[in-house]
């Protein structure tokens, strides 16, 4: 009889654990966004592009984990719902995108994610250590680094920083997503 009950206790929670470690795409929580003004034959060449009701039901949907930074260099502002854009139609590459800005709107942050390494070093960037283990590439008010398979772009508008200024806190922010 303890075979039995222990035998079922372990099956329960091996089910458990399969159910929260879902590695597709879950567009169950998400809005669809029409293309009205796209053709059909045209759709197929554009990411379907959903939007999520809250910013926990985007970030479940995705296959991949993303950690967001919990300190913003902007007062009394928060991650809005994101945007998930399927490259593919097929839930395969995806690119989403997370926006927070200022009620005056004079600073914004736009963090972009791919779950799809990409080549990060392009002209005009600089190369910026953001640990001992990553590094990044800065250039035109964004930090680009490349997290295991995971590739980050973070920007961060804010016309009074100066470009160091702005790097640091960009620097900041990629630390605590790492």
């Amino acid at each position: 009889m303890k075979k039995i009950m222990i035998s079922s206790l372990l099956i329960f929670s091996l089910v458990g654990c399969q159910s929260n470690t879902s590695s597709e795409f879950d567009t169950s929580k998400l809005v669809k966004i029409a293309m009205s003004d796209v053709t059909e034959e045209q759709q197929k060449n554009i990411p379907i592009t959903y939007e999520a009701n809250s910013l926990e039901d985007g970030l479940k949907a995705l296959p991949f984990e993303v950690k967001l930074p919990n300190s913003l260099p902007i007062k009394d502002t928060e991650f809005q719902p994101p945007v998930i854009n399927d490259m593919k139609h097929d839930g395969e590459e995806l690119m989403t995108e997370f926006q927070a800005a200022s009620q005056d709107g004079k600073e914004s942050i736009l963090i972009s994610v791919f779950n799809k390494e990409i080549n990060l070093n392009d002209e005009g960037t600089r190369e910026v250590d953001i640990n001992n283990e990553i590094k990044g590439y800065y250039g035109n008010n964004s930090l680009s680094f490349n997290k295991g398979s995971i590739s980050y772009t973070i920007s961060f508008l804010n016309e009074e920083l100066t470009e160091e200024e702005r790097l640091i806190e960009l620097t900041k922010m990629a630390e605590q997503m790492i």
